[in-house]
């Protein structure tokens, strides 16, 4: 089976094919008792952290996110034989020169849109990047990701940088510079130990938006952590409910990653900021939203395919407007706004534990009627759960000529046991397609 040539009579590049992972949820124990254990003493310090880990412990379960989920799809995205459109484009070259060809197996890039971490605690953040690390995902030139609202979850994590100084290499469009090894300190493992040096790394030699821990006193004096319980006109809104230093942690986006090799640009916003317990949105903010569109008129990016991540949905999702207004992105329309004007072709987003791909509202459309831009979520990557939209997947989006040609979703079907658990292979992933571009039409 394989598209007709069509489909590839404009090629001048292999198809690209990007793996997008949401909301993993990485927790460092399966143990409620070791959840309590580890996790008490972060949770005093912080209202809405002390009943997360309540939620955490007697309400979901340590089970609900199984991040071996997340490992088994990170190994299946990288061993995926080709696509029946990357299978035709291997056809049209020369049999002298396939040998030159980079391995068309697995996906060429991935994605990874938040919500990484629950509680966002040291213990978490080693945790995922050893997990990255296991996956063979250490160097960051073939992942990118951002924060979700989890990731940056109380006041303290804009003191304590965990995410910039765990996952900065892949936040950025350059390589860390490797440094000398680093001696252990009590309490620390390997993963702490390169969170260290990789924080150093940031601080010293690429770039300030993204530096290490910011001392408590320092932060005080900054007005980066909240002034106790004050009155505000805008209490029991989303906006009332953003603590204050919350933009802070978007100095350092967007991010551009431009992979010129594949005419792709990816770029990462942040809309995670501190809220106050009960509430769960975003915010990207004016500056950021500025820059963004500055990088979008780049005329260097101009004839690339352009992928904007976000955590929160840049389009509404919720059927109750409180909801929206309280969990949702509260600068939507000024987002979507850009979007349009630079006309980004594919906005991936997370958050909502649901997949769904559908074109951003008021999108043109091309000559046979397909849209030209696309916005999408694959779910939460590590939920345990058998009920369809919630199945624990990941995304996979294939792009040639500019435009997406086909998403499909791969899904677990999630094991409910021990004995399951054991028995888990590749063989439970089932997979259902999403698009498919109207050229796309597979022929026997």
């Amino acid at each position: 089976m394989s598209p007709p040539a069509s489909v590839l009579s404009q090629s001048v590049r292999r198809p690209f094919r990007l793996a997008h992972f949401s909301d993993p949820h990485v927790l460092h124990t399966t143990s409620r008792w070791g959840l309590l254990r580890t996790c008490i003493r972060p949770a005093l310090t912080s209202h809405k952290r002390f009943l997360g880990l309540l939620n955490l412990v007697f309400k979901r379960g340590p089970h609900t996110f199984n991040r071996r989920l997340l490992t088994h799809g990170l190994a299946d995205c990288q061993a995926l034989r080709p696509s029946p459109l990357q299978t035709a484009y291997l056809s049209t070259i020369p049999t002298s020169a396939s040998g030159e060809l980079p391995p068309i197996n697995g996906v060429d890039h991935i994605v990874i849109s938040g919500d990484i971490t629950n509680l966002a605690t040291r213990s978490e953040f080693a945790t995922a990047a050893d997990l990255l690390e296991r996956a063979g995902l250490s160097s960051g030139d073939r992942l990118s990701l951002i924060p979700g609202n989890h990731d940056i979850y109380v006041p303290d994590s804009l003191v304590d940088r965990f995410f910039h100084r765990f996952f900065g290499q892949y936040m950025s469009s350059f390589s860390i510079p490797p440094r000398s090894p680093t001696p252990m300190l009590k309490h620390e493992d390997a993963s702490t130990v390169a969170s260290r040096d990789l924080g150093a790394s940031l601080t010293t030699s690429v770039a300030p938006a993204v530096s290490g821990a910011v001392p408590h006193e320092e932060a005080e004096r900054q007005g980066l952590l909240p002034k106790g319980d004050q009155k505000d006109p805008t209490a029991g809104t989303l906006s009332g409910a953003i603590l204050s230093g919350g933009a802070l942690e978007h100095q350092g986006f967007p991010y551009e990653r431009p992979l010129p090799e594949h005419g792709v640009l990816i770029v990462g916003l942040s809309s995670a900021v501190p809220q106050r317990p009960h509430y769960a949105g975003g915010l990207l903010g004016k500056g950021q939203l500025d820059r963004l569109d500055a990088i979008l008129k780049r005329p260097e990016y101009a004839d690339m395919f352009k992928v904007v991540m976000v955590h929160h949905p840049p389009v509404p999702r919720y059927n109750n407007p409180n909801r929206e207004q309280r969990d949702g992105l509260l600068d939507q329309e000024e987002l979507c706004r850009i979007l349009r004007l630079h006309r980004v072709d594919l906005t991936l987003n997370g958050h909502m534990h649901r997949t769904y791909f559908e074109p951003l509202p008021d999108t043109p459309t091309y000559s046979d009627g397909s849209p030209q831009s696309w916005v999408g979520e694959p779910g939460s990557c590590t939920f345990n759960s058998n009920y369809g939209p919630m199945r624990a997947r990941y995304n996979i989006y294939e792009i040639a000529d500019g435009r997406v040609q086909r998403v499909v979703s791969r899904f677990f079907v999630t094991p409910r046991d021990a004995a399951q658990e054991e028995k888990f292979s590749e063989h439970m992933l089932d997979e259902e397609v999403l698009y498919e571009a109207p050229n796309y039409v597979c022929q026997d």
